[in-house]
């Protein structure tokens, strides 16, 4: 499994998913009082329909609609200067970065990862999440794992720029690397944990830029069979993590 391929793929599939949630957010505003607020993606002629946050979609007629306009951001999320800060709701972080570490030989090793998580933001100090990311611990594509964790964030002050904490922990699926030098016959995923600091820098936009560093602990197995013959390798990878994102 070539992991440049497949996290292009994944990193393609985030924008785009990116992407759709922030475009064509409408306000519908009907004549009864109610405004619908999400994507408006099909009409004709006499009517539309409009489907909200969680998937209900519901079919307006075009004579009980008094004006749609674009969904903006309320004014309790603006701090001060006009800068946006979401202090609580749905949230999207998307980030990319690299892993520092030894390998299990004592030697610096480096490599890459990227990641996408989506929650809930209850309140300052916590909201809880889920996501999914691909990350690769050496450049020379040989460990190759995927996690998918839930994870828990909260931010420490209520500025538009905030230091913030995030903890993550689930489960990392491994990739077999298919090449005929490595003779790797099988891989088993294990443990994944990171817990990490970083600092938000909030925009004009709905968008903040993120920074954040952390540990990064996951633990895997690998079968071979090569020139050394058939054996089995367990690891645990113990790797220094900076990333740089996106929050919205």
């Amino acid at each position: 499994m070539n992991f440049t391929k497949y996290t292009l793929i994944l990193f393609l599939l985030i924008i785009s998913f990116t992407a759709n949630a922030q475009s064509n957010q409408k306000a519908v505003y009907l004549k009864n009082g109610n405004i619908l607020k999400g994507k408006i993606f099909e009409e004709d002629e006499t009517t539309l329909k409009v489907e909200i946050l969680g998937g209900s979609v519901f079919v307006v007629t075009k004579t009980d609609i008094i004006k749609i306009e674009e969904e903006k951001v309320p004014k309790k999320f603006r701090g001060k200067g006009d800068h946006i800060v979401k202090k609580m709701g749905y949230y999207h972080a998307l980030n990319i970065g690299l892993l520092f570490g030894q390998d299990q030989w004592g030697s610096l090793s480096s490599g890459a990862s990227i990641q996408y998580s989506f929650g809930y933001q209850y309140q300052q100090l916590f909201g809880i999440g889920i996501g999914v990311g691909a990350d690769s611990y050496f450049f020379y594509d040989t460990e190759n794992i995927y996690p998918i964790y839930l994870e828990a964030r909260g931010y420490f002050n209520k500025k538009p720029f905030s230091p913030y904490y995030s903890v993550q922990a689930g489960y990392g699926i491994a990739a077999v690397q298919n090449d005929n030098w490595l003779g790797m016959l099988g891989a088993t995923g294990g443990l994944y944990l990171h817990p990490k600091i970083g600092f938000r820098f909030p925009s004009r936009s709905n968008v903040a830029l993120t920074m954040e560093i952390g540990y990064n602990l996951q633990q895997a197995s690998y079968t071979f069979d090569n020139w050394q013959g058939r054996y089995e390798d367990d690891l645990t990878f113990h790797r220094t993590s900076l990333r740089f994102g996106l929050e919205f």
